[in-house]
């Protein structure tokens, strides 16, 4: 598919013609350049799976009449992040192909970012989850308008309480941007 993708796109490159195929050897550049992928995700995408997951989507959407409101239907994510991990500048040789940063090797601090969006495109103030009891007022310098932060006291992450808490306090209030 890569030499295909590149044939068509007219890009330059060294892929073999005859069994017009990228390689191996760009296939492993592949691999070590994006770590993130993994055999486990590649095979989550099956067919019968995406089938199923769309038809209870259609199911739930038509049960309870939400085919033709997509400002009804949300979306949300709650991506974790480290504060405190941020790397400094990087001097290399010009043209170097493996170019390395060190960060700290101390276990940053953690926020979660909750994020929640409609069909429609509007979303509602991102909610942060930070570890701790108390909420000081100069965690809110710098967030979106009605944004809010939930302390939780084991850890930064998202928890039943937490959701419906939001769930009840904004959600339902559909105070959307």
């Amino acid at each position: 598919m890569t030499y295909e993708f590149a044939e068509k796109l007219g890009i330059q490159h060294r892929f073999s013609h005859r069994p017009k195929s990228a390689g191996c050897d760009w296939f492993n550049g592949f691999i070590r350049t994006n770590k993130n992928l993994s055999l486990a995700e590649a095979h989550g995408m099956n067919r019968k799976d995406i089938e199923e997951y769309f038809s209870t989507l259609l199911k739930v959407l038509t049960d309870n009449n939400l085919l033709d409101k997509p400002g009804r239907i949300y979306n949300m994510d709650e991506p974790g992040q480290q504060v405190n991990n941020k790397s400094g500048q990087v001097v290399a040789t010009k043209g170097s192909k493996d170019v390395y940063t060190v960060t700290s090797s101390e276990k940053g601090e953690n926020v979660t970012v909750a994020a929640y969006c409609n069909a429609e495109g509007s979303f509602l103030p991102p909610l942060l989850i930070l570890k701790g009891t108390y909420k000081k007022l100069e965690f809110m310098n710098g967030l979106p308008p009605r944004s809010d932060i939930f302390m939780n006291k084991k850890s930064s992450y998202i928890t039943t309480e937490l959701f419906m808490k939001w769930f009840k306090e904004v959600f339902l209030q559909k105070k959307t941007i």
